[in-house]
């Protein structure tokens, strides 16, 4: 067995090692393998002249690598909520942009993630809703919420589309807007973080940044209002970041602004690798858990 350090095939391009087998005595066959430092792997069998000549290659396919195993810390939950508007609640249209009755509860993200674990979900979200509408609206807002017997180890807080399309950057607001009483995007947002808490104190709680934008750029200081209501009250932050269009997390298949039922789906998938992403990059600790509640 001899190694090469430069012979090897012109078509692939890098340098690399070459190594050549010869069969012993007539024995076995003779053989030749480029390791590009490229990446790239070829072999030759019985090419018949000398190991400077450069023919006779053929290229190896190589498998993708498989991706890691994030593991499904949503499984810890028996009972989880959201607080969201339409990307939460499910609101469905069809390849050719039309509205599919509203609502659609039973295929939203968060219901896909029920079925995919096997936790009960309630949503308390819907179509057209803001932090604002949220803390002042009874359906499936906070009205309902502070008085349904319904208690969850778990919730998702889904806001900001709506918030950010319809008003300036300026309302995103400040963290004194909380304990100020004042109506902005980070006062309403806080006071809905302190409903839950006075609900639930146990229960972990995630934020996403905003799933989708309409190109005014107001949704930057949104997400920032996002990021430190995480720091403030000690949150997951499931963020997507800050380079999103109305084509926000690219495999959402989305028409007239919504997505499609199958966007959903995918919708759950980013939303169940971020919470597991976030999970572990922000070492949040999910196990201390409330006991589980009767319905």
């Amino acid at each position: 067995m001899v190694t090469y350090p430069y012979y090897g095939p012109k078509n692939g391009t890098g340098t690399g090692t070459y190594v050549t087998y010869n069969g012993i005595n007539g024995l076995g066959g003779k053989a030749q393998f480029a390791f590009k430092s490229n990446g790239e792997l070829y072999y030759r069998v019985f090419w018949g002249a000398s190991p400077a000549d450069d023919k006779g290659w053929s290229k190896v396919k190589l498998d993708e690598p498989v991706p890691s195993q994030t593991p499904a810390y949503l499984s810890l939950f028996e009972k989880v909520a959201v607080i969201g508007d339409s990307y939460a609640s499910g609101e469905i249209y069809d390849k050719d942009g039309r509205n599919q009755h509203g609502d659609q509860y039973n295929h939203s993200w968060l219901a896909i993630l029920a079925r995919k674990y096997g936790f009960n979900y309630y949503n308390y979200s819907k179509g057209g809703q803001t932090a604002y509408g949220w803390m002042h609206e009874t359906p499936r807002s906070h009205g309902e919420f502070t008085t349904d017997n319904k208690h969850f180890d778990f919730y998702f807080l889904n806001l900001g589309i709506n918030d950010h399309n319809r008003n300036s950057a300026d309302y995103a607001g400040v963290k004194a807007d909380i304990a100020n009483g004042t109506n902005s995007f980070y006062g309403e947002y806080g006071r809905i973080i302190e409903t839950i808490k006075a609900k639930d104190p146990k229960a972990p709680i995630a934020i996403a940044t905003i799933t989708t934008s309409f190109g005014d750029g107001n949704y930057k200081r949104y997400n920032d209002v996002i990021r430190s209501l995480s720091r403030d009250y000690g949150l997951i932050l499931i963020d997507f970041g800050d380079n999103i269009t109305n084509e926000n997390i690219t495999s959402i298949v989305k028409r007239g602004g919504h997505p499609t039922a199958a966007g959903y789906a995918k919708l759950a998938q980013a939303f169940d690798d971020g919470f597991n992403d976030a999970v572990a990059e922000q070492e949040a600790d999910i196990s201390n858990l409330k006991e589980l509640f009767s319905d």
